[in-house]
């Protein structure tokens, strides 16, 4: 600003005329910390006086502008105590974004309030499918003021956190959109490990096939052994949903990788081919007395036809089964502990002939089972002693009784009578 007005207003020697001056030359400052909207726009406050042209506020000039009638936002326009608006076109852009994916903008005249943009809410426009007051402006930065939507061409290196996927993206050398911070590997030493936030992974199981259409963000699954649709061909890769109903992003485990698998409440810990149990320290074991192979020799017919070996789906004794007579009452320390079931027994089969059974653990109930294991024997014509391990969680500190039922899927198999062979054991952990 000039100050040309000053000395005119001195020769004419008029107070008003000078006052006029000062305040049409000068820009007040109004403390960061104070709310605009209380703060008097006139030189002589409560007594009245000139109006300041142009205030500094946050960094930022705003100038006045008395025909406007736009909303206070504190982006583009602040209303003082006298209801005077004050305009700025220095738009300060946020570091982060609410979306990258939304292609049509919120509709401020929407009828349900929810669908409305906020001010000061930012999005990352699309490259493609934009329409409405976002056209022509894909790929770029947009805020939404009391002015409307303004908008921000990026800058080669810029980079956003995506508040909707928990996670960063950059403007690359391309001039495209690039997940991450860059490609740059850190230097020996240049982090520490004091200053990272190291975490394993927390699985909803292990054997979930089909990815769920919606979950949390975070939702993280070890992709079960007959995977389909977008996880096809991915068995035993890690699974993890980066937003609330976001498709999931396939990630395949290091030798060694840790996890948690919450649905058994046991550690496990990828070894290159399998996801094995980490059990924790041994709280107590209990073990059945010896059960009787006689017992055992009756099949229960109190179902129809033979149960055909599942990954994914548990036997119930709606098919035939044998009964073991061996049953174990155990009463955990704690609930959701993890419990490690183990049945041993001698089976044999026919000479000649070949059988697979499924060996499955119930607990208290017979209606389904809680764990089961595949066995095949082949023209076996000595005794076979074989022990089976399934891990489970123990759902509370009550006594519970666990059972086995074995379901012959084909062939025949027979137990060895008149010996004493079937026993369980249970060992909790904690």
């Amino acid at each position: 600003m000039g100050m040309s007005a000053i000395p005119a207003a001195i020769a004419a020697r008029d107070p008003e005329e000078i006052r006029a001056a000062i305040v049409g030359e000068l820009v007040p400052v109004i403390p960061d910390d104070t709310d605009p909207m209380t703060w008097d726009p006139r030189e002589l406050g409560s007594s009245g006086g000139n109006v300041w042209r142009a205030v500094i506020w946050q960094g930022k000039i705003w100038f006045r502008d008395d025909e406007s009638t736009v909303d206070h936002d504190e982006i583009t326009c602040i209303v003082l105590l006298d209801d005077g608006h004050y305009l700025t076109d220095d738009i300060r852009f946020k570091p982060n974004v609410l979306s990258r994916i939304l292609a049509d903008p919120p509709d401020p005249d929407a009828v349900d309030p929810e669908d409305r943009p906020q001010y000061n809410d930012q999005y990352r426009i699309p490259s493609s499918g934009v329409s409405g007051d976002w056209s022509g402006h894909e790929d770029e930065i947009t805020l939404y003021t009391s002015r409307g939507w303004k908008f921000h061409e990026p800058a080669i290196g810029e980079h956003y956190y995506v508040i909707d996927e928990a996670g960063y993206e950059h403007f690359n050398v391309s001039e495209e959109w690039e997940d991450g911070l860059g490609a740059l590997v850190y230097e020996s030493a240049e982090v520490r490990p004091n200053n990272l936030l190291i975490r394993s992974w927390a699985f909803e199981n292990q054997t979930t096939n089909a990815p769920p259409s919606t979950g949390p963000a975070g939702e993280q699954y070890i992709i079960g052994p007959t995977p389909t649709g977008a996880w096809a061909g991915n068995p035993g890769k890690i699974a993890w949903r980066p937003a609330t109903d976001a498709a999931f992003v396939i990630t395949a485990p290091f030798v060694g990788e840790p996890g948690f698998d919450k649905s058994l409440g046991i550690k496990v810990r990828w070894t290159g081919v399998i996801w094995q149990s980490e059990i924790g320290a041994l709280i107590q074991r209990q073990v059945s007395a010896p059960a009787l192979a006689s017992a055992t020799g009756t099949a229960n017919n109190s179902g129809s036809g033979t149960y055909s070996y599942s990954a994914t789906t548990l036997p119930t004794t709606a098919v035939v089964f044998w009964e073991d007579a061996v049953t174990l009452d155990f009463t955990a320390i704690g609930a959701s502990k993890a419990l490690e079931v183990s049945y041993q027994s001698i089976l044999a089969g026919i000479a000649g002939s070949s059988a697979s059974v499924t060996v499955a653990l119930f607990r208290d109930n017979v209606s389904t089972a809680m764990a089961h294991e595949l066995y095949s024997v082949v023209d076996l014509t000595v005794l076979d002693t074989r022990r089976f391990v399934f891990y489970v969680t123990a759902p509370d500190n009550s006594i519970h009784t666990y059972k086995i039922r074995v379901f012959v899927n084909n062939g025949t198999l027979v137990p060895v009578t008149g010996a004493s062979h079937s026993r369980l054991e249970i060992k909790e952990y904690a």
